[in-house]
């Protein structure tokens, strides 16, 4: 498993991006930019089972099976993944599944006055790499938007998202993309 790690700057509070991070609604405008229709089943409670789903092609649901390993309200959650939903069913058995078993995917919120930094910590395959690199970049400029919009709705550099570490891991909802669907030539900016 390779580490990724991305952090954002979002003009609102902490309380505010979390509630609008894991709220159904605000929830599912998001995650469309992993895979549209992208949902959840469960709750954010420590110890709670979570499924992170999207329909397929065909109609029926994939996504990732996982566990809250830890929920501190609006400062720390840490997901991890347990397996994979195939066809709708749970997958914690097939080659596929084992390999995610385990990964964790962990969101870190810190007040900077009146702004938040989001960083987000995930462990990935690395041949999910670039593709989640696409990926989280577009869900966490949307989270922005999303966050943003009602306070300040200018628009925002690229600038503003990076990925401090060149080495990482991805998302539990990379699974839902094919590698071929990923745009390539991503940029990123390394302090």
């Amino acid at each position: 498993m390779k580490t990724l790690t991305f952090e954002v700057v979002i003009r609102a509070e902490k309380t505010k991006v979390w509630n609008l991070m894991l709220q159904d609604k605000t929830y599912r405008e998001w995650t469309g930019e992993f895979h549209a229709g992208s949902y959840y089943e469960g709750t954010w409670n420590t110890g709670s089972e979570i499924r992170f789903l999207g329909p397929n092609d065909d109609g029926t649901l994939g996504g990732m099976y996982s566990r809250i390993k830890e929920n501190r309200p609006f400062d720390f959650i840490s997901i991890e993944h347990l397996g994979l939903v195939t066809n709708g069913q749970l997958d914690t058995e097939s080659n596929e599944a084992r390999k995610w078993a385990s990964a964790l995917e962990n969101y870190t919120f810190t007040s900077e006055g009146a702004e938040t930094r989001l960083e987000v910590s995930l462990q990935v395959l690395p041949e999910y790499q670039a593709i989640f690199e696409d990926l989280w970049y577009r869900a966490l400029s949307a989270l922005k938007r999303i966050c943003e919009r009602q306070d300040n709705p200018r628009d925002f550099s690229h600038r503003e998202i990076r990925n401090p570490r060149p080495s990482g891991t991805t998302s539990f909802l990379e699974l839902l993309i094919e590698p071929s669907e990923a745009r390539s030539g991503i940029n990123h900016l390394y302090e």
